[in-house]
């Protein structure tokens, strides 16, 4: 996180991921217009990195560039909702056609394992602590 220069801190999420935007990014992917990019860090390292945008055009174009790049994926809410799962990075696209917004959710699946690994461990203590003390 320090060598990225111009972050903005946003929030702190329960699983304690920081999520940071940028001022001077170029909000846009190809044709596509953003209104936010975020950025996630877990313990210091970039978990995932968020796009905003709105309109169904944009949704189109979205979606049919990832269809482009890495196939069908699982689609869900009649095509609203879309994953791709990767060895390293996984890709979660969703779009609301009554409010007109969308999403693009890239996240590190290594992190990802680390984070349910930890909450997994804080809830098994939990567990040992309840037994412990009888209910």
């Amino acid at each position: 996180l320090g060598s990225i220069t111009g972050m903005c801190f946003v929030l702190k999420d329960d699983e304690g991921i920081k999520y940071y935007d940028r001022k001077k990014d170029l909000l846009a992917i190809g044709d596509v217009k953003l209104t936010r990019i975020s950025y996630g860090f877990w313990k210091g390292n970039l978990y995932s990195t968020l796009a905003i945008f709105k309109g169904n055009k944009n949704w189109k174009i979205i979606k049919g560039s990832l269809f482009e790049k890495f196939g069908s994926g699982l689609v869900y809410n009649h095509g609203f909702s879309i994953s791709w799962r990767g060895e390293k990075t996984s890709i979660i696209a969703l779009f609301n056609n009554v409010s007109n917004d969308g999403s693009l959710l890239m996240y590190s699946e290594k992190i990802r394992g680390e984070i349910d690994q930890e909450k997994k461990a804080a809830l098994d203590k939990s567990i040992q602590r309840g037994a412990a003390t009888g209910f």
